[in-house]
């Protein structure tokens, strides 16, 4: 049998810290972030749902009321706003295919779209580097207008 390498052991202390799976396997938040995410950070996530039944029932209350209704009106009106609008997206996200961003980017009539390599979803816990840099770039190009 094998020895764990220290990305398996990572990730046995934070399924110990929090209780459950390990939150960087498909069944955590795996699929959601390119590189490990640092066994604080998911505690810092999921510890108060798993402590406090007032965190539960707020999140069960929040998804009970999601409307796909208010999702699509919300969208009607990206096109009338006309402010400068960064989209930073990672082309390898499994959620929110970059198709998604190419499509979105069409109802920004200012829009720009940057892509983010080497992440998923979690942009700014896989590249924050990155992403800060784009932000400020768009910052600075906003502000010399």
């Amino acid at each position: 049998m094998a020895r764990p390498g220290p990305r398996s052991a990572d990730r046995r202390d934070t399924a110990d810290a929090i209780g459950g799976n390990p939150p960087h396997s498909a069944l955590g938040f795996g699929l959601l972030a390119e590189h490990p995410i640092p066994a604080e950070t998911l505690a810092g996530w999921v510890r108060p749902a798993l402590a406090d039944p007032a965190v539960r029932r707020d999140a069960r209350k929040l998804l009970r009321g999601i409307s796909k209704r208010q999702t699509l009106q919300a969208a009607e009106r990206l096109p009338g706003f006309e402010r400068p609008t960064l989209l930073a997206w990672a082309p390898a996200d499994r959620f929110f295919r970059f198709s998604f961003a190419e499509r979105l980017l069409e109802r920004f009539p200012n829009g720009r779209l940057q892509r983010i390599e080497d992440a998923r979803t979690f942009v700014s816990l896989d590249q924050p580097e990155r992403l800060a840099e784009l932000i400020e770039e768009f910052l600075r190009e906003g502000a010399e207008r």
